[in-house]
């Protein structure tokens, strides 16, 4: 009896490119075919659409209101989560996805955002499909609200049979001791040459803007360093993506008060991020709130780039200090800046930093170990279902 491919729904709430989009789609286009038939489900079109596509993925664009997309985490408190309207908009997308997975005859819902936790939870579990969440943040405050944290571990304990998280620090915020970790791999570029000196030291952080992500503590001590380093360049690469383009813009006012008019580059969104890393000397992650995992900081060690991060959530499970990169204090500039300054003065400690980090993410980080083991989980979480399914309609065909 020939074995079906195991049939997985891989659910994500936006298209649109941010962390845990890229990550979604680097699992996807490494999964073993032979075993694995997935359908990507999202709640709009968009760039990871596109992309999925040319990979030869099934793509399900499941239409959500757009008061459910772009509701940011901030406003899922008890009143946002508990407002009819929302209520009604919520089951109406439960309903129809639920409908898809029963049609389809998914065997796994892995849920890879927070919204598609919820969403694609309740639908899968309605469509007795097995649900695996991919938990990408802390649930837990100040990173969600208060009255919503309750709900959100509520929804953990009641809807996944699986949960995978990114990093140990987001599987703490979880009432559940079964939750695997995978620190997501990377891809790893061609070995990166030291940036040629040129004389004008250039520092830059990568991400997309939001005002948690510390671009203004970046900008921040970038002013204290300009002083000793009147030549230094500081670079700011990524975007608002959800609602966020009133920071955006107030970064641009804080650059002019701040006196760094001409020495400050707002690169926008940027297709190739190599290319950004490769025109570094220090590369600087400077969230104020405990980072669930941290991209950032393993693409810059990758790019063999000098890193100065901020101490605290997943990117303590990254960095080691002092041997491939430099913690500071979250929201610190003062310490951010003595950080920065240390490293423009070393090239040699730089150097250092910087080999050593690309030899942890060449040793440790595997974006092929990643897919097997999200296979694996996929295949303990259906627990012989699909055979049993199998049979069931080879019985009902011999009748």
């Amino acid at each position: 009896m020939a074995e079906r491919r195991l049939r997985v729904a891989i659910v994500s709430h936006v298209a649109r490119m941010g962390g845990a989009e890229f990550s979604l789609l680097w699992i996807v286009e490494r999964l073993d075919r032979g075993s694995v038939e997935p359908i990507v489900v999202l709640g709009e079109d968009g760039p990871l659409a596109e992309r999925l596509r040319a990979l030869d993925v099934e793509v399900v664009v499941h239409p959500l209101d757009r008061s459910v997309v772009d509701r940011r985490k901030e406003a899922l408190g008890a009143a946002g989560l508990a407002h009819p309207l929302v209520l009604a908009r919520a089951g109406r997308a439960v309903a129809g996805l639920a409908g898809l997975f029963h049609k389809r005859e998914v065997d796994v819902v892995h849920t890879n955002t927070l919204k598609a936790h919820l969403v694609g939870g309740l639908a899968g579990r309605l469509a007795r499909a097995r649900v695996v969440w991919h938990v990408r943040d802390h649930i837990s405050s100040p990173y969600l609200p208060a009255a919503a944290v309750p709900l959100v571990r509520l929804a953990a304990r009641i809807l996944p049979h699986r949960i995978v998280a990114v990093s140990a620090s987001a599987a703490r915020t979880l009432d559940r001791g079964d939750v695997a970790v995978i620190h997501q791999g990377v891809e790893l570029p061609d070995d990166p040459a030291e940036r040629p000196a040129d004389g004008a030291p250039r520092v830059g952080l990568v991400g997309r803007i939001a005002p948690w992500k510390g671009q203004d503590v970046f900008l921040a001590a970038a002013a204290t360093l300009v002083p000793e380093f009147p030549d230094a360049e500081f670079v700011l690469a990524g975007a608002p993506l959800f609602g966020e383009e009133p920071f955006a813009r107030e970064l641009r006012r804080q650059a002019t008060s701040l006196g760094l008019d001409g020495r400050v580059r707002f690169l926008g969104f940027q297709e190739d991020v190599w290319q950004v890393y490769r025109d570094l000397d220090v590369v600087v992650h400077a969230s104020t709130l405990p980072e669930p995992y941290g991209n950032v900081v393993l693409e810059a060690m990758a790019s063999r780039r000098a890193l100065v991060a901020a101490a605290a959530g997943g990117v303590l499970e990254l960095v080691e200090d002092g041997r491939t990169g430099l913690l500071v204090s979250p929201a610190d500039p003062d310490a951010l800046a003595a950080a920065i300054g240390r490293l423009l003065r070393s090239p040699q400690e730089r150097r250092r930093l910087a080999d050593a980090g690309r030899r942890h993410v060449e040793e440790s980080f595997s974006r092929d170990r990643d897919a097997r083991t999200v296979e694996r989980i996929w295949q303990e979480a259906t627990g012989g279902r699909v055979r049993r399914r199998l049979k069931r309609q080879l019985a009902r065909a011999r009748r």
